[in-house]
């Protein structure tokens, strides 16, 4: 994609050795770029309406994959801040873990 003449495609992470394979890269990034605007207004709003989520119950609540949570919170970077709660998840084995529950900065 070319704007105010830069190519904003050089900038996409692309991986592969073969030609064939950074191709397929190339075009799941390029879908990946696309994506991530809408999914990141709709993690925002997820926040705003439910308040303060763990990257899991995000990732459940929108139908997306766990990295992609983590990719759109990272980069709002302070926008997004730690709400001091936290969600206890106990595993078969009978570890407890704790998640993160995020909000909006006020």
């Amino acid at each position: 994609m070319t704007q105010f003449g830069f190519d904003f495609a050089t900038s996409l992470p692309v991986n592969g050795k073969a030609p064939r394979q950074r191709h397929a890269s190339f075009t799941g990034a390029v879908k990946a770029a696309s994506d991530r605007p809408v999914l990141t207004m709709a993690y925002l709003a997820l926040l705003r309406t439910l308040g303060p989520q763990s990257d899991q119950a995000a990732s459940k609540a929108l139908g997306c994959g766990l990295s992609s949570i983590n990719s759109v919170r990272d980069g709002l970077g302070a926008s997004v801040v730690d709400s001091g709660r936290y969600e206890s998840k106990t595993w078969p084995n009978g570890r407890t873990t704790k998640r993160t529950r995020w909000m909006v900065a006020k």
